[in-house]
């Protein structure tokens, strides 16, 4: 970040940044009441497709937004914590789930 970024941003959003980064520090969920009211109100939400938990693994594909025709799998936990795959079609992203499951019940990497 440099100097001129620094100055343009207001003290409210550097309180705001700190906050932010001492929760993702503890582990603390980090919804902001923007991020709480959009998802009650399902604006720009992922959509989850699958969801499957191998052992304490969890692996997920989720549609990224009405409006960007993505979808996204991502691995929580174990060896591949935070591996993710972007695919265009759910066809495409569900068959990628799939071998991404396979692959970790048989000790693979995916």
């Amino acid at each position: 970040m440099n100097n001129e970024t620094i100055q343009r941003t207001t003290p409210r959003r550097q309180r705001q940044h700190a906050d932010y980064i001492a929760r993702v520090m503890e582990g603390a969920p980090v919804l902001t009441k923007t991020h709480q009211a959009r998802l009650a109100a399902g604006v720009g939400v992922s959509r989850l497709v699958v969801r499957t938990e191998v052992d304490d693994i969890h692996v997920s594909t989720v549609k990224l937004g009405t409006h960007l025709g993505l979808y996204e799998t991502v691995i929580f936990g174990g060896k591949w914590d935070l591996h993710q795959w972007r695919h265009h079609t759910r066809a495409e992203a569900t068959a990628v789930h799939d071998q991404v499951v396979e692959a970790l019940r048989e000790g693979r990497e995916p």
